[in-house]
C-alpha cells in the first residue's frame, strides 16, 4: 500500500516510556468493519442498472447509520486554500424517508445523498482515527488535516517540549510550524535570515521549523521533532551545538560574507544579485536590510547565554552594524545627489512628454473623426486603408509618432529610475535608523 498521509494513514510520533527515544510510525485511517460493510451495501444500490429509490429508503429506515456521514466535519481539502470547513449535508433524513420516493425532489435528494456520503467518508474515518490516537498513551502527536487548529504543547522530558502549530485552510494566512522549546526558550532558525532572500524576521521567531503546506510535510515535521529529542537524549552538548549554537554561527558567518562582498556566497544564495556589482546601491540596500535586521534577534539570542557564549555572537552582530552604518550613510549622500540630478532631468522630460502628449491627443481625435467618416461611406473599410488616408492628409504624423514614442520611453524610464532610487533611499534610511536606535538605546541602558 502506498502511504498517503491524512488519506490512508496518519503520521504519528511515539514514545513508550519517560526516558525512551521517539520514533515515527503510521496508523491506518479506517472505520469499523461493520460500518465499512454498511457503506458498501449502501453504495451498491446506486450501481444497479435502474435507480431504485424505495430500496434505498427501506435500507436507511432499517438502519439509519447513514446519519453519521451527514454532520459537519473539521476537514481541510486544500491546506493552503480558503473557506475549507466542510459543512454537513442539507438533507434531512427523517423528512426524506417519510416522503413519497417517486416525486422528483425525493429522487434528486437521494442522488445528492450518495454524493454527500462519499465526500464525508474520509473526514469521518479521519475523525475516528484521531480518537483512536488520543486513546493511545504511546502516541504523543498525530498528523491532521483540520481547518486552523494547533496541537497542545507536549513536554518530552529533558527540558524539551514540542508543538505542531498549524493554520490550515486560511489562504495566505495559512502556515505549518514545528515549535521546540528547550529549558522553556523557543529554538529559532536564525540561519534562515541569511539563507533566504525573502525571509521575514518577524515570522522566523514564530517557529523552530517551517514546513510546506502539504499533507506529506507531516513526515518531515515528525522526523524533525524525533531527531531533535533523540539527539538531546543521547548527547545534550551536541543538541545545543546543532539547534542553538550552529544556528547563531551560520547567521554570523552569513552576515560576514554579505558585509565583506563575498560575491560567490551572495550569488549562490541570492541568484537575483548575479548581475549586480559589489558597490551597487541595490547590494548596499540588501546589506543594510540583512545586517540591521540581525539586531532584532539579539533579545532572543541572549536568552541562551546560560548555554553558550552568546555575548560573542552579539558582539559580532554589533560590530557588523557599526561597520555598515557609515556605508549606508555615505550611500544615502550619493543617491540623494544622484536623485537631485535625475529630478532636474525629469522636469525637462516631463514638460516635453506633456507637450507631445497633447499633440498626440489632437492626432488621436483626428483619426477617430476620419474613422467615423469612412464608416458611414465605407462600412467594410479596413483599418489599414483608413490609416493610409490619414497619413496622406497628415504626412508629418509619422515623423511625430517616432519622436513621441522615444519621449514616452524616456519618460517612463526616468520615472522608474526616480521611483527605484526613492525606494532605496527610504529603505536605507530605515536600516540606518534601526542601527542608530539600537545603539542609542543600548547606551542609555
Amino acid at each position: 500500500m502506498k502511504i498517503k498521509i491524512n488519506k490512508n494513514v496518519l503520521c504519528v510520533l511515539k514514545k513508550k516510556e519517560a526516558n525512551s527515544s521517539l520514533w515515527v510510525d503510521f496508523v491506518e485511517v479506517k472505520i469499523k468493519k461493520s460500518l465499512a460493510k454498511y457503506l458498501v451495501t449502501f453504495s451498491s444500490f446506486y450501481k444497479e442498472e435502474y435507480l431504485a429509490p424505495k430500496k434505498i429508503i427501506d435500507f436507511i429506515k432499517n438502519d439509519n447509520r447513514i446519519k453519521l456521514f451527514l454532520d459537519d466535519f473539521n476537514y481541510c481539502y486544500d491546506l493552503e486554500g480558503t473557506y475549507q470547513k466542510m459543512s454537513g449535508s442539507e438533507i434531512n433524513i427523517n423528512d426524506l424517508v417519510s416522503r413519497n420516493t417517486s416525486d422528483t425532489n425525493s429522487r434528486k435528494q437521494i442522488l445528492q445523498l450518495r454524493h454527500d456520503v462519499e465526500n464525508a467518508a474520509l473526514p469521518y474515518a479521519l475523525k475516528q482515527t484521531y480518537k483512536k490516537c488520543k486513546r493511545n498513551s504511546s502516541i504523543i502527536a498525530y498528523s491532521h488535516s483540520k481547518v486552523g487548529w494547533a496541537q497542545s504543547k507536549y513536554n518530552l522530558g529533558n527540558s524539551l517540549s514540542i508543538q505542531f502549530k498549524t493554520n490550515f485552510g486560511y489562504g495566505r494566512s495559512s502556515y505549518f510550524y514545528t515549535i521546540l522549546k528547550f529549558e522553556n526558550i523557543k529554538i529559532i532558525p536564525f540561519s534562515e535570515w541569511v539563507l533566504y532572500r525573502n525571509a521575514h524576521k518577524h515570522e522566523i521567531i514564530r517557529y523552530s521549523a517551517k514546513h510546506p503546506l502539504e499533507n506529506r510535510s507531516w513526515l518531515d515535521a515528525m522526523e524533525y521533532a524525533r531527531d531533535a529529542y533523540n539527539l538531546l537524549l543521547n548527547d545534550r552538548s551536541k543538541f545545543i551545538d546543532k539547534f542553538i549554537i550552529d544556528e547563531c554561527r551560520k547567521m554570523v558567518l552569513g552576515l560576514d560574507q554579505i558585509l565583506h562582498d563575498n560575491m560567490c556566497f551572495i550569488h549562490e544564495i541570492f541568484p537575483e544579485y548575479k548581475n549586480i556589482k559589489a558597490n551597487d546601491s541595490l547590494l548596499i540596500e540588501f546589506k543594510g536590510e540583512k545586517i540591521s535586521g540581525a539586531l532584532s534577534f539579539i533579545k532572543k539570542i541572549i536568552k541562551f547565554e546560560n548555554l553558550f557564549d552568546a555575548k560573542e555572537v552579539i558582539t559580532k552582530i554589533e560590530e557588523y552594524n557599526k561597520i555598515i552604518q557609515p556605508i549606508l550613510q555615505n550611500e544615502l549622500f550619493i543617491i540623494n545627489k544622484k536623485l537631485l540630478s535625475i529630478t532636474k532631468k525629469m522636469k525637462k522630460v516631463k514638460t516635453l512628454f506633456e507637450k507631445l502628449s497633447n499633440e498626440n491627443n489632437v492626432y488621436t481625435r483626428l483619426i477617430i473623426a476620419i474613422h467615423k467618416i469612412f464608416s458611414k461611406k465605407h462600412p467594410d473599410a479596413e483599418k489599414e486603408i483608413i490609416m493610409d488616408c490619414f497619413y496622406k492628409k497628415y504626412p508629418q504624423y509619422q515623423i511625430f509618432q517616432v519622436r513621441f514614442l522615444k519621449v514616452v520611453e524616456l519618460y517612463h524610464k526616468t520615472c522608474n529610475e526616480v521611483n527605484q532610487l526613492e525606494n532605496i533611499v527610504r529603505n536605507i534610511s530605515k536600516y540606518n535608523n534601526v542601527i542608530k536606535d539600537y545603539f542609542s538605546n543600548t547606551t542609555i541602558g
